[in-house]
């Protein structure tokens, strides 16, 4: 009887840590998703200049991934740093298996390795961030 509690205690706190991975995820895709219909919309709309989507996505790529590691090293109180770049690694990955399933021509090259590397800093900043404000309150 008391290994059965054990065991379905293990599986919530299992599904609360996969949780408090998933949620940050998410909440960086929409914030994603919200500045590029933005963009869309300003493109569509304006004379933008095109050769500024790149920065545009640069930026985007930064502040989501340190939404994703402030949230998600907020949700473990501790190890900031590690679970920032963790998260950061995360979103770089969705994201890339979302480029390649939605045909795109997708070509590891240097402006990929920049983004890789933005994200890992983004999401490593918003980690230690995260747990600093935790700690904190």
């Amino acid at each position: 009887m008391q290994n059965t509690k054990n065991v379905q205690k293990s599986e919530i706190k299992s599904f609360s840590s996969l949780m408090s991975v998933i949620k940050p995820q998410i909440i960086a895709f929409l914030f994603t998703a919200v500045v590029f219909i933005a963009l869309a919309i300003i493109l569509t709309y304006t004379d933008f200049d095109e050769n500024r989507v790149p920065l545009v996505s640069l930026i985007c790529t930064a502040l989501s991934t340190l939404m994703a590691g402030f949230d998600t090293a907020s949700n473990f109180g501790k190890k900031g740093l590690l679970w920032g770049i963790i998260s950061g690694i995360i979103y770089m990955a969705i994201l890339f298996v979302i480029c390649i399933l939605c045909g795109a021509d997708f070509q590891f090259n240097s402006g990929k390795i920049t983004m890789i590397g933005i994200a890992i800093a983004g999401g490593g900043i918003g980690g230690v961030l995260g747990v600093n404000r935790k700690s904190k309150s």
